[in-house]
């Protein structure tokens, strides 16, 4: 009942965008901006002003599209995905990996949707992956879970750099085909 009523609320106060946008997106930032920053850290850890980026740059798309997120059913759940998906893409353009953390501050609900879909994406990557050669296997993860340089694998695989390239390039297109626009984060 109570996660209702507080939904209600949310509710409210983001139909306040249509008639009150900027008192309304105030409120909201002071309310929200806080569990916004914890759930994004979730995403994008030891690095608090990227964090701060994309929990700003999550408000301002809020802002933006302001007029159809306040008629959503649950415009904050949009939120946190909104946020979710600016931090993967920050990621990917850094070419890091997505790491999920265990912090007790979050809400059990957030923390366990997050377990959850983590779980899922687990067993979607570890399945693509093994639809690539032993090669590749090896060298993706190298590459992208031990985060080696192309040239240490190189020298430790006995190859030469190119061949690595080439490799985990056909790897990353394979998992690409496999997943299916699944894990946008390749």
């Amino acid at each position: 009942m109570k996660d209702e009523t507080n939904r209600n609320e949310r509710t409210i106060l983001f139909r306040l965008l249509l008639t009150e946008p900027e008192k309304a997106l105030s409120s909201i930032y002071r309310r929200y901006a806080s569990v916004l920053i914890r759930y994004i850290s979730f995403y994008v850890q030891h690095d608090q002003s990227l964090v701060r980026q994309i929990t700003l740059e999550a408000f301002e798309v809020l802002w933006k599209q302001r007029a159809s997120i306040a008629r959503k059913n649950d415009p904050f759940a949009w939120l946190l995905r909104i946020a979710r998906n600016i931090a993967i893409s920050r990621l990917r353009g850094n070419k890091q990996w997505l790491v999920l953390r265990e912090d007790e501050t979050l809400c059990s609900r957030y923390r366990a949707e997050l377990h959850l879909e983590r779980k899922e994406l687990e067993k979607l990557l570890q399945a693509a992956i093994a639809t690539l050669t032993a090669q590749q296997k090896t060298i993706f993860t190298l590459s992208k879970i031990d985060g080696l340089k192309n040239r240490e694998i190189a020298e430790q695989m006995k190859l030469r750099e190119q061949t690595v390239r080439n490799q985990l390039s056909a790897a990353l297109k394979r998992l690409r085909v496999v997943l299916g626009g699944t894990l946008k984060s390749f």
